[in-house]
């Protein structure tokens, strides 16, 4: 179960619609649950003023935030723009976050990547798969991309070399975990972040997705660096979608509850930092 919090925006009041509205009792929020695909869904709706009311603005999350935690929610989605994050943590409210989804999209997202190079052969692309470990999100990536790409680099903290060996009897590919042949990438797909600064030693013109979300990286200027994607839900909620929703976080909360397959998720477009790539 996860709550969607949806704000809606409105003029500031007086003193005097305030006073009316606490003789009235008004709600702080509205809550409502739906069922989608045996999921559970708690949807808030939050009305918040503009223009500097922000002590009332932070009275009435508070609010919702504290009855969310006393049902039991621990994911939250909130607005792409909602400037009361740091209230989440208070409540031990987790925010949704598409990373998990963006390494499982991976192989799509490489595809686009490819796709803007406008290369006559994107088969000869060669692709480098960074990351601590070679989990199930990328070996599956390494696998799908074994059907469109003859040549992969593998720069990873442990088991490289095994996924090498399958990748080379089950797909005949070239794959390499010789940090050498990272030089001559031209897609790096990095699914981790590390505490130090990891370099990424790509080349002029070499696109660099960050699937594993932003992190302390040593990447030449020149190049690519996507930390995203534009998303589009799957055409049978387009009239459910809530308007002003983060598109990602609420995709993979779908996702992740079972109400909406991988399968459905369409990448529209690669981002940089928020920017069409």
């Amino acid at each position: 179960m996860f709550a969607l919090l949806e704000v809606e925006w409105i003029p500031r009041l007086s003193r005097f619609d305030r006073l009316m509205a606490r003789l009235r009792r008004d709600p702080a929020f509205v809550l409502c649950e739906e069922r989608m695909g045996g999921a559970l869904i708690v949807r808030v709706k939050l009305s918040l003023e503009s223009d500097g009311a922000e002590k009332q603005n932070r009275s009435r999350v508070e609010a919702a935030l504290s009855h969310l935690a006393s049902i039991g929610v621990t994911g939250v989605v909130p607005p792409a723009v909602f400037p009361f994050r740091d209230m989440l943590d208070a409540h031990r409210l987790i925010p949704a976050s598409p990373v998990a989804l963006y390494r499982r999209l991976a192989p799509r997202m490489a595809a686009l990547a490819a796709d803007a190079m406008e290369t006559t052969s994107p088969a000869s692309l060669r692709v480098a798969l960074v990351g601590k470990r070679a989990g199930g999100e990328l070996c599956a990536a390494a696998e799908e991309l074994c059907r469109r790409h003859r040549h992969l680099s593998l720069c990873i903290d442990r088991g490289a070399e095994e996924l090498c060996r399958r990748l080379r009897r089950e797909y005949g590919v070239s794959a390499a975990e010789n940090p050498e042949h990272l030089s001559v990438c031209d897609i790096f797909l990095v699914f981790d972040t590390w505490e130090a600064p990891r370099s990424i030693p790509a080349k002029q013109g070499a696109a660099v997705l960050l699937l594993g979300g932003p992190g302390a990286f040593d990447i030449p200027p020149g190049r690519t660096v996507v930390n995203g994607a534009r998303l589009a839900p799957p055409v049978r909620l387009q009239n459910w979608w809530p308007w002003g929703c983060d598109n990602e976080a609420l995709l993979m909360a779908l996702l992740a509850s079972g109400a909406v397959q991988l399968s459905e998720v369409t990448v529209l477009s690669l981002t940089c930092d928020g920017a069409p790539a």
